[in-house]
């Protein structure tokens, strides 16, 4: 799956080059929404399907909450950093006012698709774990696989869409460089830091181990 993120993106990417109807860019932002919403609602759906990790599944949820915790607090602090050093968002906000570059897209600025994800998130989730517990016996496996397959696709498609339909975002690379690959590494290298620290702090390399061996 790799390999077909990178192609998806790319996809997406030339669609939204050549595309200049703002109803196909509003209708690719509905269609993401959905994509994600449908994501989230297949992966609780493995995870309810899967009676060993569902009858963990507080512990785990702890976890992730202690790993996501740490993983932001350190992508934050090293953003922070990149901030006041090698990128200084200020300046580059006043380059940009200069040079009237808008990053946003109309079709974004409403609000509505951010809206509407705030509550239909948490409802994929509950309903997504509802019905793998419920139907356990009846769905298999690949079932799920496949439907994550083909969400991911539909998403990946949409982001490149969005991304190639954004023609300002050209102007802002050309204005910050090679500048720009500074905060995403900083968000990049905090998350993994984050991650390594709070796995540790839960000794779930341990439980990792103690696993393979029980295997």
């Amino acid at each position: 799956m790799t390999w077909m993120s990178f192609v998806c993106l790319a996809i997406g990417f030339l669609i939204g080059i050549i595309s200049k109807d703002e109803r196909f860019l509003k209708g690719v932002d509905r269609v993401s929404t959905i994509a994600i919403a449908m994501l989230m609602f297949s992966m609780e759906l493995g995870i309810g399907i899967d009676q060993t990790i569902f009858d963990e599944l507080f512990k785990i949820g702890f976890q992730c909450l202690v790993i996501s915790c740490c993983a932001i607090s350190c992508s934050v602090a090293l953003t922070i950093v990149c901030e006041k050093t090698v990128l200084p968002l200020k300046k580059v906000d006043e380059e940009l006012s200069k040079k009237n570059v808008e990053l946003s897209q109309g079709a974004a600025q409403d609000g509505k698709p951010d809206t509407l994800l705030v509550w239909l998130m948490p409802a994929c989730i509950i309903a997504g774990l509802l019905a793998g517990a419920a139907f356990r016996i009846s769905v298999a496996y690949a079932f799920v696989d496949k439907s994550i397959t083909v969400f991911l696709i539909v998403l990946y498609v949409c982001v490149g869409i969005s991304q190639g339909a954004n023609k300002e975002v050209y102007r802002f690379i050309r204005l910050l460089g090679m500048k720009i690959l500074f905060l995403p590494a900083a968000i990049l290298v905090g998350s993994i830091l984050g991650g390594y620290v709070a796995g540790m702090l839960l000794g779930i390399p341990g439980q990792y181990r103690s696993y393979l061996r029980a295997a």
